[in-house]
């Protein structure tokens, strides 16, 4: 096909219709979303129904959609960082929120060094095994919250434990993307094959975060005062040039500048949401399109799957689901029995933290784009996608059991 405009739409609109499938089938839009993806995969249509609907080469530049995405979606997660809202929140949230994002950060790292060195995947090479654990890792932090939002909205589940759940969620993504960020500092270190020292292990990494978060602040407050030069003209229509092109802006600038670009955009969202003293219009704006970003992004994922690695990719894809899941119980316990907090939440918080997607795929993604990791690129990202189905598929259902458990499905 030789047409990128068409491409996307049909793109766009297969994954509209998948979307509606899967909801009607009982399962969050997004798990469709990543089944048409995987569908219109040009390995799918050349091999099973021998047409190529999507061209390799349109997969190849999708990168660009990738990103367009996922600064949208990473503005939201930094909105989500109000801080009248986390002096609310109180040290329960606080203590649940790092302790079942790190446990399960430690659990999948320890796992999967151990899996990769003994199995000998990457032939007894304990930096390339410790430098793909620790991505995998990071990667094990981060909660989806819309499979357990849609579980609750169709109970109408309310109470403690349901509140806590989506509060942690909204946190430990943000608290995903500063590990990822390490994580692919120190990996840079390991697979480059420098000499290891304290300075390239912890200073370049400290010095790439204060950086991305140097760039998020500043755009912030440039972003801020854009917003103000709206006011007195049509807002709801002009207000979404600004904010695509503020967020399109800081991202470029990330990557033209070698930072987090993601981590810019989160610091960015922090700044608009405490800050500025239009942020109901500027998030309105995202909440608008966000959708149709969630379609392209997940459909692109799908896409990206590559069949040749998928047979040890499901393997190391079961160890992960395995081992995160496992970090993400023993951390809620351990945070709620520090922190104090009720035995409700302490016994059934944690099934509600299962389903993951969005965020992590795109860390993936990034993770594939980098010349330094393009080695490696196509198995993250076949890893972290498998998991991602079986999360979106195994997670409400975890979601609604623990609430019902809970008491808080009537």
């Amino acid at each position: 096909m030789e047409s990128v405009i068409l491409e996307v739409a049909i793109l766009i609109l297969t994954g509209y219709i998948f979307g509606i499938l899967a909801n009607r089938l009982g399962f969050p839009r997004v798990t469709g979303y990543i089944f048409a993806g995987l569908l219109l995969n040009p390995f799918t249509m050349h091999h099973v129904f021998h047409i190529d609907l999507i061209e390799g080469t349109f997969v190849k530049s999708a990168t660009v959609l990738t990103n367009l995405t996922l600064a949208v979606i990473t503005f939201e997660v930094g909105g989500s960082l109000a801080i009248d809202a986390i002096k609310r929140l109180g040290k329960n949230v606080a203590y649940i929120t790092f302790f079942e994002a790190e446990m399960a950060f430690l659990a999948v790292i320890t796992g999967l060094f151990l899996f990769f060195h003994f199995s000998g995947m990457f032939h007894g090479n304990w930096r390339v095994d410790l430098a793909i654990a620790l991505v995998m890792g990071a990667l094990a932090s981060p909660t989806d919250p819309s499979a357990t939002l849609a579980v609750m909205k169709q109970y109408k589940a309310r109470g403690e434990v349901s509140s806590m759940i989506m509060m942690v969620a909204a946190f430990d993504d943000a608290l995903g993307i500063i590990n990822f960020s390490i994580a692919m500092a120190v990996s840079a270190v390991l697979l480059s094959g420098a000499k290891i020292e304290i300075s390239s292990l912890v200073l370049d990494p400290t010095k790439d975060i204060l950086l991305s978060v140097g760039l998020g602040f500043i755009g912030g407050i440039v972003f801020k005062y854009m917003v103000k030069l709206v006011e007195g003209q049509d807002e709801d229509a002009m207000m979404l040039p600004v904010v695509l092109g503020m967020l399109f802006l800081i991202f470029g600038l990330g990557q033209i500048m070698d930072v987090d670009s993601l981590l810019a955009i989160m610091t960015t969202g922090a700044v608009i949401v405490n800050w500025c003293a239009r942020k109901n219009q500027v998030f309105a704006v995202t909440d608008h399109v966000m959708e149709l970003v969630f379609v392209v992004f997940f459909v692109v994922s799908g896409l990206k799957l590559d069949f040749s690695v998928l047979g040890g990719a499901i393997i190391i894809s079961l160890i992960f689901v395995a081992l995160r899941i496992t970090g993400k119980f023993l951390g809620v316990f351990i945070g709620a029995t520090l922190a104090g907090a009720d035995e409700k939440i302490k016994k059934y918080t944690a099934g509600g933290l299962v389903p993951q997607g969005g965020i992590v795929i795109g860390l993936a993604l990034l993770f594939a784009s980098k010349p330094e990791f393009q080695q490696y690129g196509a198995l993250i990202v076949s890893v972290t996608i498998g998991a991602t189905i079986f999360h979106e598929i195994i997670g409400p259902l975890t979601s609604r059991m623990t609430l019902k458990a809970a008491g808080e499905i009537k």
